[in-house]
């Protein structure tokens, strides 16, 4: 009975990287924005040390993502619904910030929503 028991449970194990890539699909499914990196429906939760430009990294891809445009290496097909929660920075500084990266997108039409704690959203 623990046999059967044992070949039916998952197996947990720690992988080292290079195990864990050879257990990587030969192809992204379709419809991924960045082939095998970020699906074009889901959650996408940037995590790290802070100062190390986490918030200017999701801004810049966000605001891509909403643009349909390729941006930093990633390969935008279309125009997608975004919404980007942001905890860190005050709103006067995170508004500061993108008004200087929405110039760069020239006059594309962007429709993205964002979340601060005030708590406020703006769309």
């Amino acid at each position: 009975m623990k046999d059967s028991a044992a070949k039916n449970s998952p197996k947990t194990a720690v992988l080292s990287l290079a195990q864990l890539l050879a257990e990587q699909p030969a192809a992204p499914p379709p419809g991924w924005i960045e082939p095998g990196l970020l699906p074009p429906q889901g959650i996408l939760f940037v995590g790290g040390e802070p100062k190390v430009g986490k918030s200017l990294l999701v801004a810049n891809l966000a605001l891509a993502l909403a643009a349909g445009q390729d941006r930093a290496g990633f390969i935008v097909p279309a125009a997608r619904r975004v919404l980007v929660c942001q905890f860190e920075l005050p709103v006067a500084q995170f508004v500061s910030r993108l008004a200087t990266m929405r110039r760069s997108f020239g006059a594309l039409p962007i429709k993205i929503c964002w979340w601060t704690p005030a708590p406020r959203a703006i769309c």
